[in-house]
Protein backbone atom coordinates (compact mmCIF):
# COMPACT_ATOMS: atom_id res chain seq x y z
CA UNK A 1 0.00 0.00 0.00
CA UNK A 2 1.35 3.38 -0.96
CA UNK A 3 1.37 6.11 1.65
CA UNK A 4 -0.53 9.30 0.85
CA UNK A 5 1.66 12.16 -0.27
CA UNK A 6 2.15 14.92 2.24
CA UNK A 7 0.31 18.11 1.38
CA UNK A 8 2.56 21.16 1.30
CA UNK A 9 0.65 24.44 1.57
CA UNK A 10 1.23 26.67 -1.42
CA UNK A 11 3.32 29.76 -0.73
CA UNK A 12 1.53 32.95 -1.67
CA UNK A 13 3.20 34.95 -4.49
CA UNK A 14 3.51 37.93 -2.16
CA UNK A 15 5.42 35.82 0.37
CA UNK A 16 7.63 34.40 -2.37
CA UNK A 17 8.54 37.92 -3.50
CA UNK A 18 9.28 39.05 0.06
CA UNK A 19 11.41 35.97 0.71
CA UNK A 20 13.48 36.67 -2.41
CA UNK A 21 13.94 40.32 -1.41
CA UNK A 22 14.50 39.73 2.30
CA UNK A 23 17.84 40.69 3.77
CA UNK A 24 19.12 40.34 7.32
CA UNK A 25 17.78 43.20 9.39
CA UNK A 26 20.46 45.40 11.01
CA UNK A 27 21.13 44.95 14.70
CA UNK A 28 19.94 48.28 16.06
CA UNK A 29 18.67 47.44 19.53
CA UNK A 30 20.02 48.91 22.74
CA UNK A 31 22.08 45.74 23.18
CA UNK A 32 24.05 46.76 20.07
CA UNK A 33 24.88 50.35 20.95
CA UNK A 34 28.29 51.28 19.52
CA UNK A 35 29.36 53.16 22.69
CA UNK A 36 27.28 51.97 25.66
CA UNK A 37 29.90 52.83 28.31
CA UNK A 38 28.76 56.42 28.73
CA UNK A 39 25.15 55.43 29.33
CA UNK A 40 26.15 52.80 31.88
CA UNK A 41 28.55 55.08 33.72
CA UNK A 42 26.16 58.01 33.63
CA UNK A 43 23.34 55.87 35.00
CA UNK A 44 25.46 54.49 37.84
CA UNK A 45 26.73 57.91 38.82
CA UNK A 46 23.16 59.21 38.64
CA UNK A 47 22.04 56.52 41.10
CA UNK A 48 24.91 57.48 43.38
CA UNK A 49 23.87 61.15 43.16
CA UNK A 50 20.32 60.28 44.26
CA UNK A 51 21.70 58.80 47.48
CA UNK A 52 24.00 61.72 48.23
CA UNK A 53 23.19 65.15 49.58
CA UNK A 54 24.97 68.45 49.53
CA UNK A 55 27.72 69.51 47.15
CA UNK A 56 28.86 65.92 46.55
CA UNK A 57 25.42 64.92 45.29
CA UNK A 58 25.12 67.99 43.08
CA UNK A 59 28.56 67.36 41.58
CA UNK A 60 27.74 63.71 40.88
CA UNK A 61 24.45 64.71 39.28
CA UNK A 62 26.27 67.14 37.00
CA UNK A 63 28.80 64.48 35.97
CA UNK A 64 25.97 62.02 35.33
CA UNK A 65 24.08 64.49 33.16
CA UNK A 66 27.21 65.27 31.15
CA UNK A 67 28.01 61.62 30.53
CA UNK A 68 24.43 60.79 29.56
CA UNK A 69 24.20 63.75 27.18
CA UNK A 70 27.43 62.86 25.42
CA UNK A 71 26.48 59.18 25.18
CA UNK A 72 23.03 59.98 23.77
CA UNK A 73 24.70 62.10 21.11
CA UNK A 74 27.50 59.64 20.32
CA UNK A 75 25.11 56.69 20.04
CA UNK A 76 22.72 58.51 17.71
CA UNK A 77 19.82 58.41 20.17
CA UNK A 78 18.78 62.01 19.58
CA UNK A 79 16.12 63.00 17.07
CA UNK A 80 14.16 59.76 17.38
CA UNK A 81 17.15 57.40 17.41
CA UNK A 82 16.18 56.10 20.85
CA UNK A 83 12.78 55.04 19.49
CA UNK A 84 14.39 53.10 16.63
CA UNK A 85 16.67 51.36 19.13
CA UNK A 86 13.71 50.53 21.36
CA UNK A 87 11.72 48.86 18.56
CA UNK A 88 14.79 46.86 17.48
CA UNK A 89 15.92 45.66 20.92
CA UNK A 90 16.55 41.90 20.66
CA UNK A 91 14.24 41.82 17.62
CA UNK A 92 14.65 38.52 15.78
CA UNK A 93 11.23 37.33 14.56
CA UNK A 94 8.72 38.59 12.02
CA UNK A 95 5.16 38.30 13.34
CA UNK A 96 2.43 37.92 10.67
CA UNK A 97 -0.98 39.54 10.77
CA UNK A 98 -3.65 39.12 8.10
CA UNK A 99 -6.95 40.84 7.39
CA UNK A 100 -9.39 39.84 4.63
CA UNK A 101 -12.61 41.49 3.54
CA UNK A 102 -15.04 41.85 0.64
CA UNK A 103 -15.40 45.34 -0.83
CA UNK A 104 -18.29 46.16 -3.16
CA UNK A 105 -16.06 47.75 -5.78
CA UNK A 106 -14.18 46.26 -8.77
CA UNK A 107 -10.56 45.18 -8.15
CA UNK A 108 -9.22 47.95 -10.41
CA UNK A 109 -10.84 50.66 -8.25
CA UNK A 110 -9.62 49.15 -4.98
CA UNK A 111 -6.13 48.76 -6.42
CA UNK A 112 -6.04 52.37 -7.63
CA UNK A 113 -7.00 53.58 -4.16
CA UNK A 114 -4.16 51.63 -2.54
CA UNK A 115 -1.66 52.48 -5.24
CA UNK A 116 -1.85 56.19 -4.39
CA UNK A 117 -0.24 56.63 -0.92
CA UNK A 118 -1.84 60.06 -0.54
CA UNK A 119 -5.26 58.38 -0.24
CA UNK A 120 -4.12 56.54 2.87
CA UNK A 121 -2.60 59.72 4.29
CA UNK A 122 -5.87 61.60 3.78
CA UNK A 123 -8.37 59.01 5.00
CA UNK A 124 -6.49 57.14 7.75
CA UNK A 125 -6.20 59.36 10.85
CA UNK A 126 -3.05 57.74 12.23
CA UNK A 127 -1.07 58.35 9.03
CA UNK A 128 0.20 61.89 9.51
CA UNK A 129 2.31 62.35 6.40
CA UNK A 130 3.47 60.55 3.25
CA UNK A 131 6.37 61.92 1.22
CA UNK A 132 7.19 60.60 -2.25
CA UNK A 133 10.98 60.28 -2.42
CA UNK A 134 11.34 58.37 -5.68
CA UNK A 135 9.01 56.48 -8.02
CA UNK A 136 8.93 53.38 -5.79
CA UNK A 137 10.11 54.93 -2.53
CA UNK A 138 8.00 56.79 0.06
CA UNK A 139 8.57 58.06 3.60
CA UNK A 140 5.71 57.55 6.06
CA UNK A 141 4.93 59.04 9.46
CA UNK A 142 2.54 57.29 11.85
CA UNK A 143 1.01 58.89 14.94
CA UNK A 144 0.93 56.55 17.94
CA UNK A 145 0.01 59.17 20.55
CA UNK A 146 -0.19 62.95 20.60
CA UNK A 147 3.53 63.16 21.38
CA UNK A 148 4.87 59.92 19.88
CA UNK A 149 5.32 59.35 16.16
CA UNK A 150 7.33 56.81 14.18
CA UNK A 151 8.71 56.99 10.66
CA UNK A 152 9.73 54.50 8.02
CA UNK A 153 10.77 54.44 4.38
CA UNK A 154 8.81 51.97 2.24
CA UNK A 155 10.02 50.44 -1.01
CA UNK A 156 7.51 49.12 -3.55
CA UNK A 157 9.05 45.81 -4.61
CA UNK A 158 6.22 44.41 -6.77
CA UNK A 159 3.32 46.12 -8.53
CA UNK A 160 0.79 44.10 -10.53
CA UNK A 161 -2.01 46.50 -11.53
CA UNK A 162 -5.40 45.36 -10.25
CA UNK A 163 -3.87 42.30 -8.62
CA UNK A 164 -1.02 42.67 -6.10
CA UNK A 165 1.12 45.25 -4.28
CA UNK A 166 4.18 44.16 -2.27
CA UNK A 167 6.33 46.45 -0.10
CA UNK A 168 9.11 46.36 2.46
CA UNK A 169 10.72 48.99 4.65
CA UNK A 170 14.22 50.25 4.09
CA UNK A 171 16.68 51.06 6.80
CA UNK A 172 16.95 53.21 8.74
CA UNK A 173 13.29 52.96 9.80
CA UNK A 174 11.82 53.23 13.28
CA UNK A 175 9.72 50.10 12.82
CA UNK A 176 10.70 47.42 10.32
CA UNK A 177 7.84 45.68 8.51
CA UNK A 178 6.87 44.29 5.14
CA UNK A 179 3.74 42.95 3.52
CA UNK A 180 1.42 42.69 0.56
CA UNK A 181 -2.15 43.42 -0.42
CA UNK A 182 -3.97 41.26 -2.98
CA UNK A 183 -7.10 42.12 -4.99
CA UNK A 184 -9.22 39.22 -6.28
CA UNK A 185 -12.44 39.64 -8.29
CA UNK A 186 -15.67 38.34 -6.77
CA UNK A 187 -19.34 38.38 -7.89
CA UNK A 188 -18.47 38.61 -11.54
CA UNK A 189 -15.88 41.32 -11.01
CA UNK A 190 -18.24 43.79 -9.32
CA UNK A 191 -16.66 43.17 -5.92
CA UNK A 192 -13.16 42.58 -4.60
CA UNK A 193 -11.78 40.20 -2.03
CA UNK A 194 -8.97 42.23 -0.50
CA UNK A 195 -6.35 40.40 1.54
CA UNK A 196 -3.70 42.30 3.47
CA UNK A 197 -0.83 40.47 5.13
CA UNK A 198 1.63 42.38 7.31
CA UNK A 199 4.86 41.11 8.86
CA UNK A 200 6.13 43.08 11.84
CA UNK A 201 9.59 42.74 13.35
CA UNK A 202 8.81 42.15 17.02
CA UNK A 203 11.12 43.63 19.69
CA UNK A 204 12.15 41.42 22.57
CA UNK A 205 13.00 38.23 20.69
CA UNK A 206 10.80 35.14 21.14
CA UNK A 207 8.88 36.46 24.20
CA UNK A 208 8.15 39.71 22.35
CA UNK A 209 6.96 37.82 19.28
CA UNK A 210 4.63 35.62 21.34
CA UNK A 211 3.25 38.64 23.17
CA UNK A 212 2.61 40.38 19.85
CA UNK A 213 0.89 37.30 18.43
CA UNK A 214 -1.48 37.20 21.41
CA UNK A 215 -2.14 40.91 21.32
CA UNK A 216 -5.75 41.92 20.73
CA UNK A 217 -5.26 45.62 21.36
CA UNK A 218 -2.74 48.14 20.10
CA UNK A 219 -1.32 47.95 16.57
CA UNK A 220 -3.37 44.95 15.38
CA UNK A 221 -6.62 46.53 16.51
CA UNK A 222 -5.61 49.79 14.84
CA UNK A 223 -4.77 47.88 11.66
CA UNK A 224 -8.20 46.21 11.58
CA UNK A 225 -9.93 49.53 12.20
CA UNK A 226 -8.01 51.14 9.34
CA UNK A 227 -8.91 48.32 6.94
CA UNK A 228 -12.55 48.74 7.86
CA UNK A 229 -12.27 52.47 7.21
CA UNK A 230 -10.81 51.78 3.76
CA UNK A 231 -13.80 49.59 2.91
CA UNK A 232 -16.29 52.17 4.14
CA UNK A 233 -14.63 54.89 2.06
CA UNK A 234 -14.53 52.83 -1.11
CA UNK A 235 -18.14 51.64 -0.78
CA UNK A 236 -19.44 55.12 -0.08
Amino acid sequence: MTEPAEHTPAIHPGDQILKAKRRPTPRLGFEHLPRPGGLIAGGLIGLYALKRRGLGGLFAAGVSAGLLYRSVRDNGLANGGWLRRLFHTAASQMVPFERQMIIDRPPEEVYEFWRDPENLAVYLPRIRNVEQLQQNLTRWQLKLTDSLRIQWTAELVEDRPGELIVWKTRNPSDLYHEGWVQFQPRRGGDSTQMTVRLYLLAPGGTPGAKALQNLREGPFRFFSEDMQRVRDILES
